[in-house]
C-alpha cells in the first residue's frame, strides 16, 4: 500500500518522491523508485513466493489428518512488528514425527516457507485463511542452523531476482 505524496523536481536535483507508508514516510529519488519497481515486477515475473518468520509459537501445535490422507500440523506465531506483534497462522504439510517433536508452545522458531490463501466451506459458507505453509522450520535456539536457514533463502530471494 504505497501512496504518492509528493514530488518535486529541480534542473540540478534528481526528481524525488515522498513515499509514506504505514508507520513511516521516506523519500526515494526516481533512480531508485525504477529499480524497485522494476526488480518488483522481475521477481513477481518468476512468480516468486517465499516467506521467512521468526517468532514465538502461541498456540499448541495441533495435527490434523484431511479426508485425502494429508497430515496438516497449525500452529500460530506471534511475531514483532513496529512493536506489536502480530500473530500468523501457520502449517506444515506431512511433517514427520521428529519434526512434529522438535518445537512446541513457547518455543522460538524460524519458517521459511510460502504464503497461501485456501478456501473451504463451513457450514454451508466459502470462507478464506491466509496462511503461511512451512518448507522448514528450525528453533531459534539452533543458532547456527537458523542463519544457515536464512542465509539460503536470501540466495534463493537473490537468484529469483537476477
Amino acid at each position: 500500500m504505497r501512496q504518492v505524496v509528493s514530488r518535486s523536481v529541480t534542473k540540478r536535483e534528481h526528481s524525488r518522491r515522498t513515499v509514506k507508508y504505514p508507520r513511516s514516510t521516506f523519500e526515494l529519488t526516481d533512480s531508485l523508485h525504477a529499480f524497485i519497481l522494476q526488480q518488483w515486477r522481475h521477481l513477481m515475473g518468476n512468480n516468486t513466493n517465499i516467506c521467512v518468520l521468526a517468532g514465538t509459537v502461541t498456540s499448541e501445535p495441533d495435527l490434523r489428518e484431511l479426508r485425502n490422507g494429508l497430515r496438516v500440523l497449525q500452529f500460530d506465531l506471534s511475531t514483532p512488528l513496529d512493536g506489536e506483534n502480530i500473530s500468523v497462522p501457520v502449517s506444515w504439510h506431512d511433517p514427520t514425527a521428529s519434526q512434529q517433536t522438535s518445537f512446541g508452545l513457547g518455543d522460538n522458531v524460524v519458517i521459511v516457507g510460502s504464503v497461501r490463501r485456501r478456501f473451504f466451506r463451513v457450514g454451508g459458507q466459502t470462507q478464506s485463511r491466509t496462511e503461511a505453509i512451512v518448507e522448514s522450520l528450525v528453533p531459534q535456539r539452533r543458532v547456527k542452523s537458523a542463519r544457515s536457514l536464512v542465509a539460503a533463502t536470501a540466495e534463493r530471494v537473490m537468484q529469483a531476482v537476477e
